[in-house]
Protein backbone atom coordinates (compact mmCIF):
# COMPACT_ATOMS: atom_id res chain seq x y z
CA UNK A 1 0.00 0.00 0.00
CA UNK A 2 1.18 3.26 -0.94
CA UNK A 3 1.95 5.65 1.83
CA UNK A 4 0.95 9.36 1.97
CA UNK A 5 4.21 11.27 1.14
CA UNK A 6 5.48 12.61 4.36
CA UNK A 7 6.10 17.14 4.97
CA UNK A 8 3.58 17.11 1.73
CA UNK A 9 3.32 21.18 3.10
CA UNK A 10 6.62 21.35 2.83
CA UNK A 11 7.88 20.03 -0.51
CA UNK A 12 5.19 21.96 -2.32
CA UNK A 13 6.19 25.31 -0.94
CA UNK A 14 10.30 24.09 -1.78
CA UNK A 15 8.88 23.33 -5.44
CA UNK A 16 7.22 26.33 -5.96
CA UNK A 17 9.97 28.57 -4.48
CA UNK A 18 12.31 26.29 -6.70
CA UNK A 19 10.08 26.90 -9.97
CA UNK A 20 11.67 30.22 -10.80
CA UNK A 21 15.01 29.23 -10.51
CA UNK A 22 17.59 26.66 -12.36
CA UNK A 23 18.87 24.35 -9.50
CA UNK A 24 21.46 21.87 -9.16
CA UNK A 25 21.50 20.09 -6.02
CA UNK A 26 24.04 18.11 -4.62
CA UNK A 27 24.36 16.43 -1.40
CA UNK A 28 26.93 17.39 1.02
CA UNK A 29 28.23 14.62 4.02
CA UNK A 30 28.19 16.51 7.22
CA UNK A 31 30.82 16.75 9.55
CA UNK A 32 33.04 16.14 6.50
CA UNK A 33 35.08 19.48 6.37
CA UNK A 34 32.69 21.62 4.68
CA UNK A 35 33.40 25.25 6.34
CA UNK A 36 29.95 26.55 5.13
CA UNK A 37 28.06 23.50 6.10
CA UNK A 38 29.27 23.39 8.97
CA UNK A 39 28.55 26.82 9.34
CA UNK A 40 24.89 26.17 8.44
CA UNK A 41 24.74 23.24 10.89
CA UNK A 42 26.12 25.42 13.53
CA UNK A 43 23.63 28.29 12.74
CA UNK A 44 20.59 25.81 12.98
CA UNK A 45 21.72 23.78 15.98
CA UNK A 46 22.00 27.29 17.82
CA UNK A 47 17.99 28.05 17.44
CA UNK A 48 17.25 24.89 19.46
CA UNK A 49 16.12 26.02 23.23
CA UNK A 50 18.49 24.71 25.44
CA UNK A 51 17.83 25.00 29.43
CA UNK A 52 20.32 27.38 30.77
CA UNK A 53 24.08 26.90 31.23
CA UNK A 54 24.88 25.23 34.87
CA UNK A 55 27.70 27.86 35.77
CA UNK A 56 27.06 28.43 39.60
CA UNK A 57 26.44 24.68 40.16
CA UNK A 58 29.13 24.18 43.13
CA UNK A 59 31.01 21.49 44.01
CA UNK A 60 31.53 20.74 39.93
CA UNK A 61 34.69 22.04 37.73
CA UNK A 62 33.44 23.83 34.92
CA UNK A 63 35.71 23.78 32.01
CA UNK A 64 35.44 25.99 29.05
CA UNK A 65 37.47 24.94 26.05
CA UNK A 66 38.03 27.17 22.74
CA UNK A 67 40.55 26.97 19.04
CA UNK A 68 41.72 28.98 17.14
CA UNK A 69 43.23 27.59 13.81
CA UNK A 70 44.27 29.72 10.36
CA UNK A 71 42.92 28.14 7.15
CA UNK A 72 42.51 24.86 6.74
CA UNK A 73 45.30 23.30 7.73
CA UNK A 74 47.00 25.93 10.37
CA UNK A 75 48.69 26.65 12.36
CA UNK A 76 46.51 26.77 15.63
CA UNK A 77 46.01 26.83 19.04
CA UNK A 78 44.09 25.38 21.62
CA UNK A 79 42.72 26.47 25.33
CA UNK A 80 41.14 25.25 28.33
CA UNK A 81 39.69 27.63 31.46
CA UNK A 82 38.99 25.06 34.29
CA UNK A 83 37.30 26.53 37.26
CA UNK A 84 36.26 25.10 40.74
CA UNK A 85 34.98 27.41 43.38
CA UNK A 86 37.16 30.63 43.47
CA UNK A 87 40.36 28.62 41.77
CA UNK A 88 40.71 29.37 38.36
CA UNK A 89 43.49 27.42 35.79
CA UNK A 90 44.52 28.22 32.45
CA UNK A 91 45.52 25.88 29.47
CA UNK A 92 46.71 26.63 26.28
CA UNK A 93 48.75 24.67 23.52
CA UNK A 94 49.84 25.51 19.51
CA UNK A 95 49.99 23.34 16.70
CA UNK A 96 51.25 24.21 13.18
CA UNK A 97 49.49 21.87 10.98
CA UNK A 98 46.09 20.65 12.54
CA UNK A 99 42.54 21.79 11.83
CA UNK A 100 39.48 23.58 13.96
CA UNK A 101 38.01 20.36 14.96
CA UNK A 102 41.26 18.43 15.96
CA UNK A 103 41.77 21.46 18.53
CA UNK A 104 38.49 21.87 19.98
CA UNK A 105 38.60 18.07 20.57
CA UNK A 106 42.08 18.70 21.74
CA UNK A 107 41.14 21.19 24.03
CA UNK A 108 38.56 19.41 25.71
CA UNK A 109 41.04 16.02 26.07
CA UNK A 110 43.45 18.59 27.92
CA UNK A 111 40.70 20.04 30.31
CA UNK A 112 39.13 16.60 30.80
CA UNK A 113 42.75 15.02 32.48
CA UNK A 114 43.61 18.42 34.26
CA UNK A 115 40.70 17.47 36.53
CA UNK A 116 40.77 14.80 38.96
CA UNK A 117 39.15 11.42 38.52
CA UNK A 118 35.56 10.85 40.06
CA UNK A 119 35.05 14.86 39.64
CA UNK A 120 31.94 16.04 38.19
CA UNK A 121 32.41 18.29 35.34
CA UNK A 122 30.70 20.38 32.70
CA UNK A 123 32.28 20.88 29.33
CA UNK A 124 31.50 24.30 27.31
CA UNK A 125 32.45 24.40 24.04
CA UNK A 126 31.82 26.19 21.24
CA UNK A 127 32.20 23.22 18.72
CA UNK A 128 28.95 20.96 17.82
CA UNK A 129 31.22 18.48 16.52
CA UNK A 130 33.19 17.89 19.88
CA UNK A 131 29.68 18.18 21.91
CA UNK A 132 27.29 16.11 19.70
CA UNK A 133 30.18 13.75 19.25
CA UNK A 134 31.60 13.11 22.89
CA UNK A 135 27.19 12.75 24.21
CA UNK A 136 25.61 10.48 20.59
CA UNK A 137 28.13 9.37 18.06
CA UNK A 138 31.56 7.70 19.84
CA UNK A 139 29.24 5.41 21.67
CA UNK A 140 28.22 4.04 18.13
CA UNK A 141 32.07 4.23 16.59
CA UNK A 142 33.26 2.11 19.58
CA UNK A 143 30.91 -0.53 18.97
CA UNK A 144 31.53 -0.27 14.99
CA UNK A 145 35.55 -0.68 15.81
CA UNK A 146 35.54 2.78 15.12
CA UNK A 147 34.41 2.92 12.04
CA UNK A 148 31.23 5.42 10.76
CA UNK A 149 28.25 4.14 9.53
CA UNK A 150 29.76 4.39 5.89
CA UNK A 151 32.88 1.77 6.93
CA UNK A 152 35.36 4.54 6.80
CA UNK A 153 37.63 5.06 9.88
CA UNK A 154 36.68 7.90 12.63
CA UNK A 155 38.93 10.87 12.22
CA UNK A 156 40.63 12.22 15.18
CA UNK A 157 40.40 8.57 16.64
CA UNK A 158 42.93 9.08 18.98
CA UNK A 159 41.71 11.99 20.84
CA UNK A 160 38.02 10.76 20.61
CA UNK A 161 39.40 7.81 22.73
CA UNK A 162 41.32 9.46 25.15
CA UNK A 163 37.67 11.96 25.66
CA UNK A 164 35.90 8.32 26.19
CA UNK A 165 38.61 6.78 28.14
CA UNK A 166 38.99 10.18 30.69
CA UNK A 167 35.21 10.43 30.91
CA UNK A 168 35.26 7.10 32.16
CA UNK A 169 36.55 8.13 35.42
CA UNK A 170 34.38 11.52 35.24
CA UNK A 171 31.38 12.48 35.49
CA UNK A 172 30.88 14.50 32.62
CA UNK A 173 28.46 16.93 30.77
CA UNK A 174 29.06 18.32 27.79
CA UNK A 175 27.22 22.23 26.54
CA UNK A 176 27.37 23.40 23.37
CA UNK A 177 27.53 26.91 23.34
CA UNK A 178 24.68 28.88 21.38
CA UNK A 179 26.30 31.50 19.03
CA UNK A 180 26.49 34.84 21.10
CA UNK A 181 26.66 33.24 24.23
CA UNK A 182 29.84 33.22 25.71
CA UNK A 183 30.42 33.31 29.95
CA UNK A 184 33.28 35.14 30.39
CA UNK A 185 35.59 32.35 30.66
CA UNK A 186 34.64 31.28 27.82
CA UNK A 187 35.70 34.24 26.18
CA UNK A 188 38.39 34.26 27.85
CA UNK A 189 39.48 30.83 26.55
CA UNK A 190 39.06 32.10 23.09
CA UNK A 191 41.54 34.86 23.78
CA UNK A 192 44.30 32.44 25.37
CA UNK A 193 43.68 30.66 21.22
CA UNK A 194 44.24 33.50 19.66
CA UNK A 195 47.08 34.72 21.27
CA UNK A 196 48.60 31.54 20.78
CA UNK A 197 48.62 31.85 17.36
CA UNK A 198 50.05 34.70 16.97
Amino acid sequence: VKQPVANQDLWQALDRAAQPHLIEWHWVKGHAGSALNEEVDRLSVSMIPRAALPLAEAGAFHVFTAASCQGVSGPGAWAAVIRHGDSVRELSGREEKTSSNRLHLLAAVKGLVAVPEEATIHLYTASDYAAQGAEQWVKGWVKQDWRTKDGQPVKHRGLWQAIVDGSAKRRVRWHSLKAGVRPPEAQRAEALAKKRVG
